[in-house]
């Protein structure tokens, strides 16, 4: 149906074209909007799909970024445990080598 109206249309272009410039500049107008709309649609169309495609993408990236901060997270948790050993293990130190020092004397 699309293409028969658009068949119809053109045809009637080309009819009005060849009475007078007047009526080819009309011809014009139309196969110039004819062209128009389907760009636009076209434009649309691809546009949607990047749209879905971004939605995707994001979800993606998120999903990924919660991942990276939760593993950052635990790290920081390890890291913490550790330091909080070592300076245990360092105060300890320093209490025998001033016990070491003292004990010298």
């Amino acid at each position: 149906m699309m293409t028969n109206a658009m068949s119809e249309l053109l045809h009637a272009a080309d009819v009005a074209a060849t009475r007078n410039d007047r009526w080819l500049f009309i011809a014009v107008l139309m196969v110039l909007g004819i062209v128009v709309f389907f760009a636009v649609r076209w434009l649309i169309n691809k546009h949607e799909a990047l749209m879905t495609e971004h939605r995707g993408d994001q979800q993606q990236y998120t999903t990924s970024l919660l991942n990276i901060t939760a593993d950052v997270n635990k790290t920081n948790r390890d890291l913490a445990v550790v330091l909080e050993r070592n300076t245990s293990a360092l105060k300890d130190t320093a209490e025998e080598l001033r016990q070491s020092r003292d004990s010298r004397r």
